[in-house]
């Protein structure tokens, strides 16, 4: 996705374009490009919020899984790695993105076993009426 608007930009997007505030305001974009940038960005927002909701067990006095405690984990080291290199940082902060890249694919994992599980639960109840 950065590539193509690396391209577009005439190859000049890494080196001066974001590297001034005012500088995003002179990108340009096409549709595909701005498309893909805001369901990735829904994306992480939504992977962060579905690791919130699935980690709300730890906190029931009833008790919770161990699982979910090492999701929060994951959640919270994401929320923090990202507000602490985005507000501390010097525009270098897509090299420490490497430290959480990994819980986002865990917890892409898991929303997809619960679509399917949800899927599959709904297909069994629908089949036995």
């Amino acid at each position: 996705m950065f590539h193509r608007l690396d391209v577009m930009n005439g190859g000049q997007l890494y080196s001066e374009k974001l590297w001034l505030p005012q500088g995003i305001h002179t990108i340009r974009w096409d549709f595909i490009s701005l498309w893909l940038y805001v369901l990735v960005v829904a994306g992480f927002i939504a992977t962060v919020g579905y690791g919130f909701w699935r980690s709300r067990r730890c906190f029931d006095p009833k008790g919770s899984h161990p699982n979910d405690l090492v999701v929060l984990y994951m959640t919270v080291t994401i929320v923090y790695v990202t507000l602490t290199v985005n507000l501390f940082g010097d525009f270098g902060n897509n090299r420490y993105r490497f430290v959480i890249d990994p819980f986002y694919t865990v917890l892409l994992g898991l929303i997809i076993s619960c679509v399917i599980s949800k899927i599959m639960t709904f297909v069994n109840e629908k089949s036995k009426k």
